[in-house]
């Protein structure tokens, strides 16, 4: 290896003065690197130092209102992430309940940071999402009263507006205790229970069915209070209420079915998860794209070539592919036939000759060996590309 290659041991050879030399020369007129310089200046001396450091910065952030271009978005957000790392790093390891209040403080200047910038690419989201798993990393280490935290908590996401703090209950699972959690769910339900203000009503005046008025009215007031108590009872592995915070209609969306059947296996409870999918598929033919509907009521006769598929990345076909890994678990769970057999038939398949990329014999694929009058225990109707244009779809589960 060369020499003169820029990495950690050529840099080391040159000794400490010529780097620090060095460093000073580079960030001469350069302030967030010279801030930089001295948050590390000031974690060598020690926690409390840096910790102090890290807050004037925060107060300097929050007090900010200039625009951040486009040119200077990256720098911004790389200095973002710098200060969520050493807390992480320089913080955390010598006082967590430190760290916790750090990261927490970080992630309410989040509106004020969004309002100066343009975040189209998800650039500064990326940062408070890093900032959320160290508030999950450091959970299981705090020493903070679960009720205190489910104040703290429940108070921060009654002021959500750009999604900081979704994921925070989860996030701070350990932290919580059943005290905590159940301090938390007793907010929500509170807040639930407070009746609509002339104000609530007042944002949906334009509505001219009063009923109407109030039940939207009534879906805004409940909307925090609501994932709370669903957050809670996932946590609690209470699938019920889980499942209550939706109505019958939003059980057979293509976006939340999953997630409610993956919950019931978990639960043990695979008959109850086979529903929702197969309600999913038979009630949500508005998702697809004009002319696909097909994909969602499923066929009626023998499996063959549909008469069109969605194009390739399109929306649905990616959740039906959750839908249909989630079915091929129902298959082993439910025993419906042991060993390996054609899902839509059970029959023993015959070999194929043909050589593939896919794990489905030919069988499978073609059907061919279905005898009439055999009842089929597989969720038909869903197609999925493979890539291959005689084996355009895979109807059922047996899909690779």
């Amino acid at each position: 290896m060369s020499k003169k290659t820029l990495n950690k041991q050529n840099l080391t050879a040159l000794g400490a003065e010529a780097l620090a030399e060095l460093l000073l020369e580079i960030s001469r007129g350069n302030a967030a690197q010279q801030r930089r310089l001295r948050m590390e200046l000031s974690a060598n001396v020690g926690t409390a130092d840096v910790a102090r450091d890290i807050r004037k910065r925060f107060a300097s952030l929050r007090r900010s209102t200039g625009f951040v271009s486009w040119r200077k978005k990256s720098s911004f957000a790389r200095e973002l992430a710098d200060l969520v790392g050493l807390v992480q790093t320089r913080v955390a390891p010598e006082d967590p309940n430190e760290a916790f209040d750090l990261l927490w403080s970080f992630l309410q200047l989040a509106p004020s940071i969004y309002e100066r910038c343009d975040d189209s690419s998800g650039v500064i989201g990326g940062v408070m999402s890093d900032a959320m798993e160290a508030l999950s990393d450091l959970a299981p280490q705090l020493n903070i009263d679960g009720t205190i935290l489910a104040d703290r908590v429940f108070e921060a996401l009654q002021d959500n507006g750009y999604g900081e703090f979704d994921g925070a209950i989860p996030a701070l699972a350990d932290a919580f205790g059943p005290d905590g959690l159940a301090h938390l769910k007793t907010l929500a339900q509170t807040a639930e229970a407070i009746p609509l203000s002339e104000a609530d009503l007042a944002r949906y005046d334009f509505v001219d069915d009063p009923e109407r008025q109030r039940e939207m009215a009534r879906d805004a007031h409940n909307r925090s209070a609501g994932m709370i108590l669903q957050d809670v009872a996932d946590l609690e592995g209470d699938v019920d209420a889980y499942m209550a915070r939706y109505s019958a209609e939003q059980l057979t969306f293509h976006t939340i079915a999953p997630d409610i059947a993956t919950r019931l296996l978990a639960a043990g409870r695979a008959e109850d998860a086979l529903k929702i999918v197969t309600n999913a598929r038979d009630g949500d033919p508005r998702q697809l794209a004009p002319g696909h509907e097909h994909i969602a009521r499923g066929t009626q006769g023998v499996p063959g070539p549909p008469q069109s598929l969605p194009p390739r990345g399109s929306h649905w076909p990616r959740q039906t592919d959750r839908i249909a890994d989630i079915g091929r678990r129902f298959v082993s769970i439910l025993q419906l036939e042991a060993g390996d057999c054609c899902l839509q038939c059970h029959a023993v398949p015959q070999q194929s000759t043909r050589q593939s990329t896919s794990r489905i014999p030919q069988h499978h694929i073609e059907h061919r060996e279905c005898r009439p009058g055999r009842k089929c225990h597989s969720i038909r109707g869903f197609a999925r590309w493979t890539g291959d244009p005689t084996r355009q779809h895979v109807y059922g589960l047996g899909i690779a």
